[in-house]
């Protein structure tokens, strides 16, 4: 019965905390497995060809770039790393993705909201507005946020941020949630 009676109005109930907990719309929110699936969801759902791009920058997590390598691979767009030197300045890291960004060109940016790597936090809503200016998407890999942060998803600005529970909001493992903006 648990399967069978119920079980899509706890999901949508579940949901709708968790979106509440994140400061997201809960229209927009889905549950998916972790960070890095809802990423493909994302890169997937894009319809890329070639002549496209997508930008992220040398710090982002590995498995995502290997989704963004795989979906180049599949669709014939193009995978471009920004290197973002770890001591530069979140104004230089707002203009040195401002510069690589190519309006037409540059389908996706995917950007980390916290390292994997280093704990870098990013400013990723000053990164979404410039994005925003020249007509580019964003996704933020978020990752490490949800507990650990108070930022609200809202107050990034992304088209698609997606963040694990599993890290510091203590959810069992595979649960995570992804986040689109209403336009998508």
């Amino acid at each position: 019965r648990f399967f069978t009676q119920g079980l899509v109005d706890r999901i949508a109930h579940a949901r709708r905390h968790l979106a509440t907990f994140l400061g997201a719309d809960p229209d927009g929110a889905a549950l998916v497995g972790n960070t890095t699936t809802g990423v493909a969801v994302v890169l997937q759902s894009l319809g890329l060809r070639p002549g496209d791009e997508i930008l992220s920058t040398d710090h982002g997590y590995g498995a995502v770039g290997l989704s963004i390598q795989r979906e180049c691979r599949r669709t014939g767009a193009e995978s471009r790393v920004l290197p973002i030197p770890l001591e530069a300045t979140d104004e230089q890291v707002v203009e040195a993705v401002r510069e690589a960004l190519r309006p037409g060109r540059t389908r996706l940016l995917v950007v980390d909201q916290i390292t994997s790597a280093t704990a870098r936090l990013f400013p990723v809503a000053a990164i979404a507005a410039t994005a925003r200016e020249q007509g580019v998407p964003v996704l933020v890999d978020a990752a490490h946020v949800p507990g650990m942060l108070s930022a609200t998803v809202a107050g990034v600005g992304a088209d698609f941020w997606v963040g694990n529970l599993h890290k510091w909001a203590y959810a069992p493992r595979g649960t995570a949630v992804l986040v689109v903006a209403p336009q998508w």
